[in-house]
């Protein structure tokens, strides 16, 4: 992922990747490898699922506030950034503080090309009027009262993706602040969401303003109704990956 960031992520800027992880991992030795980009790695406990991925407010959080950055950028480690036309964050903010990523199983091409894609695609019907009917729209929000991520039906609007998402750094701080503070609130009484971080975050978004951005940012190739979109950074097949590495 660093080293296909590294010759096409914001290539306007410059850019740091702040990795955590549970294993030891020179980054002087990969450095070498990389053109334009600095690695710094924070070594983290192995943490037992869900906390790793329900923890990930709590270390941008703390070693955040010792940072002195524009702007952060989450992104999941198993991602691949792609050739794409060059942009720098501030224009993707476009003024706004923060942009989060359409999810892409839940997104759908505008009308008239719905329509059609509908017709192409009739399993699709089934399984929005099932979303509809279970969450109010598409997406699957937190749906437990007692959990601080639940969403009100009436605030179910586009649900986002956990795996990419950005903004100018106080911003960000200020949105793991509040995320970090209803996860150990949930994890203290055992009210943990289905989708964890990417609950907490839909939470966030149901309150407040940003930039909403296409799956082309988190793009899946075998999702057939992406189909309408060019890539920017791509999810990668985990099992895929593996056994080709094999």
């Amino acid at each position: 992922m660093i080293k296909s960031a590294d010759k096409y992520l914001f290539m306007s800027d410059e850019i740091t990747f702040h990795v955590f992880t549970n294993i030891d991992f020179d980054e002087s030795i990969f450095s070498r490898q990389l053109d334009r980009i600095k690695i710094i790695v924070h070594k983290v406990p192995n943490l037992v699922w869900p906390n790793a991925t329900l923890y990930r407010y709590k270390y941008i959080l703390n070693y955040g506030e010792k940072m002195d950055y524009d702007y952060f950028v989450h992104i999941d480690a198993d991602m691949q950034v792609v050739p794409h036309g060059n942009s720098s964050v501030e224009e993707i903010l476009n003024g706004k503080s923060i942009a989060l990523v359409m999810h892409p199983g839940y997104w759908r091409v505008d009308f008239p090309q719905k329509l059609f894609f509908y017709l192409k695609n009739f399993k699709f019907i089934l399984k929005d009027i099932f979303l509809f009917i279970n969450y109010g729209n598409l997406g699957t929000w937190s749906k437990n009262r007692r959990s601080g991520a639940f969403v009100s039906r009436c605030n179910r609007r586009r649900y986002s993706c956990g795996a990419v998402w950005f903004g100018k750094q106080n911003d960000i701080l200020n949105l793991a602040t509040e995320l970090d503070t209803y996860t150990d609130f949930d994890l203290k009484n055992k009210n943990i969401p289905e989708w964890n971080d990417e609950s907490y975050l839909n939470y966030w978004a149901s309150k407040n303003d940003f930039v909403s951005l296409t799956p082309s940012f988190c793009y899946e190739e075998s999702y057939k109704n992406l189909e309408y979109l060019n890539p920017f950074i791509i999810a990668v097949d985990k099992e895929k990956y593996e056994n080709i590495s094999k």
